[in-house]
């Protein structure tokens, strides 16, 4: 003999399908999502970001106290300003990173001279490149190409800089 199985019936499979999807719309305790962690990336381009405006700054400061410097000063100036492009901040600010870090360079408006200024803009570009290796070490895979690049690029300003011609 056959053993028999409870069937249910159409209205009852609906009805149950029913109530479980009201069930999941009633206000109730709900298992709240856990928060985001935040991503570690913003708080470090943010402060990427505010080396840069302070290295535009300085330019800006040894351009002003010393235009025969700006033909040389201005494209190197120009380079950072698109660093802090590269690195746009997200839809909301973010507040930055708190590394131990000291400031990159004194303003050359403080520098007696020409020569003086470049020296100063020399060690920041040097500053600004080393900080960025560590900045790579600190950073997401997706962030820390464009961090390299970045320091390759101050690396590269500070080996142009200390081989420049101080105009008379």
């Amino acid at each position: 003999m056959r053993s028999r199985r409870p069937e249910l019936s159409r209205r009852t499979v609906l009805g149950l399908a029913a109530g479980a999807l009201v069930s999941g719309c009633l206000p109730g305790k709900r298992r709240a999502d856990p928060p985001a962690a935040p991503d570690p990336d913003v708080g470090l381009a943010a402060s990427i970001r505010a080396d840069e405006l302070g290295l535009i700054a300085t330019y800006d400061a040894a351009i002003r106290s010393f235009p025969a410097l700006a033909p040389t000063l201005a494209p190197v100036r120009e380079q950072h300003r698109q660093h802090l492009a590269a690195l746009a901040p997200p839809a909301a600010p973010a507040a930055p990173d708190q590394r131990s870090s000291a400031p990159l360079a004194l303003p050359p408006a403080t520098t007696p001279d020409p020569a003086a200024a470049l020296r100063s803009l020399v060690a920041a570009e040097r500053a600004a490149a080393a900080a960025r290796v560590a900045d790579c070490l600190a950073a997401s895979p997706r962030l820390a190409p464009l961090l390299a690049s970045i320091g390759a690029s101050e690396a590269a300003h500070a080996s142009a800089l200390a081989g420049s011609a101080v105009p008379r």
